[in-house]
């Protein structure tokens, strides 16, 4: 069965990431596993103190899965404990996961009471599809689903999965290609053009296209504000071949006001 890996610090910040992870895996039949990091700063602290904050650890995610099985009782849930430094144990576990779920506070910063700003780093290191939730009010938006779309293969891999979603929830799917007060119309249309034909394929239904001359982190930024998703690429290699998030989804993560989803480009 495919698992949806969420992360769980006690938070209500994490608790807003397991109800969304529980919505999707009721819909599509997925196991649920709630992983409590009990962080020990990379080795630093003692003995006496790790089995303390284990105990903590051992009660955060026992009312992490009671929650989760009273709200969707009918989904398979478990939970693991583990030790270490929270992202890096995630980005591990997310090499086996269908998706891995995190929260966001509201106001943008991507934190939580253990996951904290360094969040960010998971986004980076995921080898799955990770999904950020911040705690606001998305479930009565009726926007739809956006992807940010240019000619790249962290783009490609972003539509297909945003194309996906849109023909599981019937929703709306609009793409984003954002160009510069120098592009040329020809340029910008072939590339579209090729994202529009790729997603209605898959939909089966033509997308909404939006070309707006602005930064691409700020016209997704103020889509997370109406849509109920959205789907941002993730390069394999950014800064020098080193192994990155990339300006736009660190842009956005850090700026949003609604679920967005980060699709890492294949290795």
């Amino acid at each position: 069965m495919s698992a949806i890996v969420v992360g769980v610090d006690g938070s209500t910040i994490g608790r807003a990431a397991v109800s969304w992870a529980l919505d999707r895996a009721a819909e599509l039949h997925h196991e649920i596993v709630l992983v409590h990091v009990v962080d020990d700063e990379w080795g630093t602290v003692g003995l006496s103190a790790r089995r303390e904050l284990r105990t903590m650890g051992e009660i955060t995610l026992a009312d992490a899965l009671e929650f989760a099985r009273v709200t969707q009782p009918a989904v398979s849930i478990r939970g693991e404990i583990a030790e270490g430094v929270p992202m890096m144990v995630l980005a591990e576990r997310s090499e086996s996961a269908e998706l891995v779920a995190v929260g966001t506070h509201k106001a943008g910063f991507v934190r939580g009471q253990v996951f904290g700003s360094q969040s960010l780093q998971l986004a980076a290191t995921s080898r799955a599809p990770l999904a950020v939730i911040p705690q606001v009010p998305y479930r009565s938006r009726r926007g739809g689903i956006a992807v940010g779309v240019d000619d790249s293969v962290a783009s490609l891999r972003a539509l297909e999965f945003a194309a996906r979603e849109a023909a599981r929830t019937r929703e709306q799917l609009t793409l984003f290609r954002c160009i510069g007060a120098r592009d040329h119309g020809a340029v910008s249309d072939a590339v579209i053009e090729r994202a529009m034909d790729t997603a209605e394929l898959i939909v089966g239904a033509r997308p909404r296209a939006r070309m707006v001359q602005r930064p691409p982190a700020e016209a997704l930024v103020e889509a997370t504000r109406m849509m109920s998703l959205v789907v941002i690429g993730r390069p394999t290699r950014v800064w020098g071949g080193q192994r990155g998030l990339g300006h736009v989804a660190h842009d956005v993560l850090l700026n949003m006001a609604g679920p967005v989803i980060v699709v890492p480009e294949p290795e």
